[in-house]
């Protein structure tokens, strides 16, 4: 009874003890590739990797092979399902599955074919289980099912059976040892299977094995005795301890794996992998909470560059165990942006956009979980762990206030607007600044309590980071306002000198200037590089000491100094500008490296926090982040650059990425070509592709490769991640295709080399070009004959025409003298005409006179005349018809047949010409026409004129021009659309304030009713529930007033927009802090994409409005886990802000409603939020008072597009 109560009383120790992991190591880069990624099974049973570093993997649908770029699914059999595999020093992979073993081995097309070695067997062998291990000494291999053990060698088959079941099985010295559940441990020894041990630790349940790396011996699991050390030689046998032994057991362990000598993975069927540290003796649990996607893990694998394989029940999962950076993210309950970090009594805090969180230590935290403050619901930007005489108060900033926490719970002592940072004095420990955004506030101990003492007046900047001078001078960086100096007295809230150091102080850029701590001074960071403090001009100058790179425009947002010889910084995108580590020795410059951050997420890095022990903590908006500095990493190229894959171009494969070699009467892989391997190809497929790759294994997608083609690049290419080139239409000739890679630490790999040769075209070879002379010099003779009997016959057509020319000249000599005496008559003829038209033209002079006087009447008025044929043509136009109608002279000379319905722009004028031949009236239209941008209104008379006959024989048509008729006539409906407007207006505003403005007075009303009549009665639950509803109806109500106000405001002119400069990210920033925690609340992601660099010229008031409605628009009309973004486009002199959501989208029928006041239109929000409808008419207004234009598009249930344009600034302008 006592043994039993002792053997519980170990076991609740042990599993206590358990939960006593190491919680700071945090989760390591992890990569989990799914069937999705693979194209495969689900299931995955073990793992192998070959002599080039390609990895391949048991799979329920064959064996998968992963060469770190592409999968390549190689299926066995059908419906094979691959339980084991093995790799060979030859290149051979031997499988094992249910009822069959062979192997797969490349052929000369470098595919692999599948070999069954099950054909070797007698019908009575050929029924067993799953091959669940394949072993191999040298050219004998075992293959263990648990019905069967197989021993293949030089073609021939040993099968042994169990007495009971074959369990496990492993190598000792270049021994086979099998597991038999009966009997106990056999050795393989002269084709036999000896009883070595029948300890009790090897029958019954299966043992795990694995080899040590510490002594010569096998460490021995049994998940219901414990561990061992056992020799299996020796056989002895030693308790090994494991920590937390008797909780790790329980979870099924199914693997173990020695990655170093202190270093032991365990493969579990519950809890995934588990990393026992021997020498801390701690344990990490890394399980579907906190980084893979399954819990069960089958087999392991350590590759030859140190990451550790995980096959597993749903997937394959990469974890890199070396690496010194390790994570927290939303699984170990880090939500939202990390603001700043610190550490209290060994305890880690957190601050960030949900509060404050800490880190526990001990028993309940193995998963590494943060837990939040309680009380504290705002975004906390600092902590402060401040120390005076005997009192300890741990501080938090936060957007509502100040708080102090006390036993893991926030109290709120101060109320004020958010807080962005808080510093104690050194100098003056019984003071703490506190730094907010318009300004900075003093705090102050009594030596019992702290005292709110009031703002320092003249500071009204963004405080962000401080620095403290030994004579107790502050330096005070900001958010956009540069760097501030204050000087304090002996009054703390009434310094002797404040300045305020910008451009004109040496500083490129006024953005984020941050203040750190550097060789007993400080340095100012910000987006322009890294400055320091010039005392005797008392300026800023780039700062030399960090190179060259950072004194000009490199944005530098965290800097922490490790040591004398060590800095490490961050841009505030770290993709932008990269997170460094720079060493230097002595007064050598600063070496900067990007390893081993190169691999983090693209992210904002928005805290950096020194713990001891050159332990680096850094957060942002993608978690946090511990680097060990202490721990060095090698980046070996153990592998060499790959050719996977050579197509043509009817995309046949060429080459699968194996060569082969002979070796005897065998062929095997070899790792180069080889001249029997040289492929020598028609002329026809001349177009090929070549698929690379390098088994680098860590963030595979920022490898880089260069590439040359020999016999047609002239030089090498640029690198890039592209892991593919094609080239088409190549000549004949020898090639030569050089690829090499930089895995993700820019170390270079051996380059691969594929050689291939392609073929002239038949029309090109050596037999072609000789017919082609041959050819050649039978049609030269042709020629040169046919050229001869061309010129003899040439010859005899020359005569022939002498002759014939002649006898025609003497013909024309006669025909010229008859021409002369008909010349003769026609000129005494001409003689007597002219005489005759003398008498005629003083006949016509008259005539002439009275035409000119009403020509001249014609051509000298304003209106438009001219006289038209019957066919439209023009007869005579006067100077008006030409200017009003725009024709030159040029026109007129240029187009004889020009006519009215050329020159008119009314649509009707050829029915109105119709009409006025056909009816013989004069006919009246109107048309416009443009002349010098202004718009002209004519009015044309179309008159015929009649024969004798009563024909019309002409038209003559007059234009005047009756614009400012029609302007008066435009101004009159101007006016009347103007009233109805305003009318219009009037009676919104009465609707409004009937109704939307009444109704939340009455539900207040009604709500404050029942909590005044049945209060008491009521649970604090629903109290607390009317609460929140008089809160939300009254903060609508505000809501509604205001908006109504500045649109009232707008109407009545009372508004006038007092135009500045100013950065449009800033205001955007700002309406973020002011929404954020609606949006929290809904779980919409803010989105700030908007040019920090780009400035506008308005209303700073009323763009804020402006943007804030729309903001609020946005999160009101999506759902939640939805997005809200804001980014800019500049175009010629106009910026454009977008704001865009992923919301529920608006009708295209409702959108012209939108910007109307004569038509009421407003919905719920998707948490049915309530609105007016007023929001966007105000929007409108402002922006168009602004000089600029609002717009909108949309799409049912894919959000909205909301875009207003603002003037650019422009300096000195």
């Amino acid at each position: 009874m006592q043994k039993r109560y002792l053997i519980l009383l170990l076991c609740f120790i042990s599993f206590f003890t358990f939960g006593q992991v190491e919680n700071e190591t945090g989760i390591p880069y992890v990569v989990n590739y799914l069937p999705k990624d693979y194209n495969g099974h689900i299931q995955n049973w073990q793992i192998e990797q070959d002599r080039r570093g390609v990895m391949y993997f048991a799979n329920g649908d064959g064996v998968l092979q992963f060469d770190g770029t592409k999968w390549r699914l190689h299926n066995i059999e059908q419906n094979s399902y691959i339980s084991s595999i093995k790799m060979a020093e030859n290149g051979r992979l031997y499988v094992g599955e249910t009822g069959k073993f062979g192997y797969l081995e490349p052929n000369i097309q470098s595919n692999y074919q599948y070999k069954s070695l099950t054909d070797k067997l007698t019908s009575e062998n050929k029924s067993f289980a799953d091959i669940v291990q394949i072993l191999n000494i040298d050219t004998t291999f075992f293959f263990q099912s648990m019905d069967k053990l197989f021993v293949y060698d030089q073609d021939t088959i040993i099968t042994f059976e169990p007495k009971g079941h074959y369990q496990s099985c492993f190598l000792f010295n270049n021994s086979f040892y099998v597991q038999d559940d009966s009997q106990g441990l056999f050795r393989f020894y002269k084709n036999k299977l000896v009883l070595t041990s029948q300890d009790k630790l090897f029958i019954g349940e299966k043992a795990i094995f694995t080899k040590c790396l510490f002594r010569e011996s096998m460490l021995v699991i049994d998940n219901k005795t414990g561990a061992f050390v056992y020799n299996p030689e020796k056989k002895e046998k030693k308790r090994f301890k494991i920590p937390n032994v008797n909780a790790i057991y329980n979870t099924k362990i199914s693997h173990a794996l020695f990655l170093d000598e202190n270093l032991l993975a365990l493969g579990t069927h519950t809890q995934g992998c588990i990393l026992v540290d021997l020498k801390r003796q701690s344990t990490q649990v890394i399980n579907s909470k906190n980084a893979i996607e399954d819990d069960v893990v089958y087999s392991m694998y350590k590759d030859k560059q140190n990451g550790l394989w995980l096959a597993q029940n749903n997937g394959i999962s990469y974890i890199e165990i070396n690496s010194p950076i390790s994570s927290w993210s939303k699984k170990q309950g880090l939500q939202g942006t990390v603001n700043d970090i610190e550490r209290v009594e060994n305890t880690l805090y957190i601050a960030g956009s949900q509060g404050v969180a800490y880190l526990p230590s001990g028993k309940n935290n193995k998963q590494q979980n943060f837990v939040r403050i309680k009380n504290l619901h705002e975004t906390a930007r600092k902590i402060l762990n401040a120390s005076y005489k005997k009192q300890h108060t741990l501080f938090v900033g936060a957007a509502d206030g100040l708080y102090e926490i006390k036993n893991f719970k926030a109290k709120k002592i101060l109320n004020t607007t958010i807080i962005y940072s808080l510093f104690q004095s050194k100098i003056k420990p019984e003071i703490i600044y506190i730094g907010f955004g318009d300004g900075l506030g003093v705090l102050k101990s009594d030596g019992k309590q702290w005292n709110y003492q009031g703002k320092i007046s003249g500071i009204n900047q963004n405080l962000r980071t401080f620095y403290e001078e030994k004579n107790g001078n502050l330096w005070i960086g900001t958010f956009r306002n540069g760097v501030v100096k204050v000087v304090p007295s002996e009054n703390s809230t009434k310094p002797k000198k404040i300045a305020l150091y910008r451009k004109d102080k040496g500083l490129f850029s006024l953005k984020n200037n941050q203040v750190y701590p550097y060789d007993n001074f400080f340095v100012v960071c910000n987006s322009s590089g890294i400055f320091r403090h010039d005392l005797q001009k008392d300026s800023f100058i780039p700062d030399d000491r960090f190179g060259e790179r950072f004194m000009k425009k490199h944005c530098v947002f965290e800097f922490c100094q490790i040591s004398d010889e060590m800095v490490w910084l961050s841009g505030l995108n770290n993709k932008k500008s990269k997170t460094l580590l720079g060493k230097k020795t002595g007064n050598s410059p600063y070496a900067w490296q990007d390893v081993p951050f190169i691999k983090l997420p693209e992210m904002f890095i928005t805290s950096s926090f020194l713990d001891k022990n050159k332990m680096l903590w850094f957060g942002g908006s993608e978690g946090l982040f511990r680097c060990d500095l202490n721990k060095k990493q090698k980046h070996e190229a153990i592998f060499p650059t790959l050719i996977s894959q050579v197509n043509l171009q009817n995309d046949s494969v060429l080459f699968r990425g194996i060569f082969l070699a002979k070796q005897g009467e065998k062929q095997i892989s070899s790792p180069e070509q080889g001249f029997e391997n040289l492929q020598v190809l028609d002329y026809d497929n001349n177009s090929i592709t070549f698929f690379y790759t390098i088994p680098a294994y860590l963030k595979p997608s920022s490898n880089k490769y260069s590439y040359m083609l020999e016999g047609y690049d002239e030089k090498w290419s640029s690198w890039s991640n592209a892991s593919k080139k094609q080239y088409t239409n190549l000549k004949e000739g020898n090639y030569t295709f050089k690829v090499r890679g930089k895995d993700i630490y820019n170390v270079e790999r051996k380059m691969a080399t594929y050689s291939f040769v392609i073929l002239p075209p038949c029309y090109r070879t050596w037999y072609a070009f000789f017919l082609y002379a041959v050819i050649f010099a039978l049609l030269v003779a042709l020629i040169i004959k046919i050229i001869l009997y061309k010129e003899k016959q040439k010859n005899k057509k020359l005569k022939a025409l002498v002759k014939e020319r002649t006898k025609e000249i003497l013909q024309q000599n006669e025909e010229i003298k008859s021409q002369n005496e008909e010349i003769q008559l026609q000129t005494e003829n001409l003689q007597e005409q002219k005489e005759l038209l003398e008498v005629s033209n003083d006949q016509l002079g008259f005539a002439n006179s009275q035409l000119e006087k009403l020509s001249a009447i014609a051509r000298e008025t304003d209106n438009s005349v001219a006289i038209l044929n019957p066919d439209g043509t023009f007869e005579w136009l006067n100077k008006s018809c030409k200017r009003i109608h725009g024709l030159s002279k040029k026109q007129i000379k240029k187009n004889e047949k020009l006519n009215i319905f050329k020159i008119s722009i009314n649509n009707n004028i050829e029915e109105h010409f119709k009409t006025c031949l056909q009816e013989k009236k004069s006919v009246f239209y109107e048309s416009t026409i443009v002349r010098n941008d202004k718009k002209i209104w004519l009015q044309t008379t179309l008159t015929p004129l009649l024969d004798e006959k009563g024909n019309v024989k002409n038209l003559i048509a007059i234009d005047t021009d009756i614009s400012q008729l029609k302007e008066t006539e435009i101004k009159i409906e101007i006016q009347n659309k103007e009233l109805i407007n305003l009318n219009a207006t009037k009676d919104k505003f009465f609707s409004i304030i009937a109704h939307d403005l009444k109704n939340p007075f009455n539900i207040l009303r009604g709500f404050a009713e029942l909590l005044v009549l049945f209060g008491r009665k009521m649970s604090p639950e629903k109290i607390d529930k009317y609460h929140k509803a008089i809160y939300d109806t009254a903060q609508n109500g505000y809501d509604l007033l205001q908006n109504l106000l500045e649109w009232s405001r707008a109407q009545t002119g009372r508004i006038k927009p007092s135009p500045e400069e100013f950065y449009i990210d800033e205001i955007v920033f700002a309406n973020f802090e002011l929404l954020k925690e609606t949006a929290e609340q809904k779980k919409i992601t803010l989105k700030n994409k908007a040019d920090s660099e780009l400035m506008v010229f308005a209303d700073i008031n009323m763009i804020n409005t402006v943007l804030r409605n729309l903001l609020s628009n946005a999160i009101k009309f999506t759902h939640e886990n939805g997005e809200v973004l804001v980014y800019t486009s500049v175009s010629k002199k106009t910026a454009s802000i977008h704001v865009k959501d992923t919301g529920v989208g608006i009708a295209a029928e409702d959108i012209s409603k939108l910007f109307r006041i004569d038509i009421h239109h407003s919905t719920e929000g998707t948490a049915n939020e309530k609105g007016t409808g007023l929001g966007l008419i105000l929007c409108k207004s402002f922006v168009e008072e602004n000089n600029g234009k609002i717009t909108v598009s949309s799409q049912i249930n894919k959000g909205t597009n909301f875009v207003f344009t603002l003037p650019l600034y422009v300096a000195n302008s």
